[in-house]
């Protein structure tokens, strides 16, 4: 089953970017444009976000969908 999981939020600064990888590096979503929170619907797994903000700082976490 498929569940929508808040990928990121930020407070006052807009995202760019937002690409979702596998734990092996495989890309399986993104989103551009400008949005201040990313909400995707991904199945269970951990996941690396790569955050780009419009500012062009990049963050990189990694989240675990239940």
């Amino acid at each position: 089953s498929s569940a929508a999981s808040d990928v990121y939020k930020r407070q006052g600064n807009n995202l760019n970017k937002v690409d979702v990888y596998t734990a092996a590096g495989t890309l399986v979503a993104e989103k551009a444009g400008n949005m201040n929170e990313c909400s995707m619907a991904l199945p269970q797994g951990m996941y690396i976000v790569k955050i780009q903000t419009v500012n062009g700082e990049i963050v990189a976490r990694s989240i675990v969908n239940k």
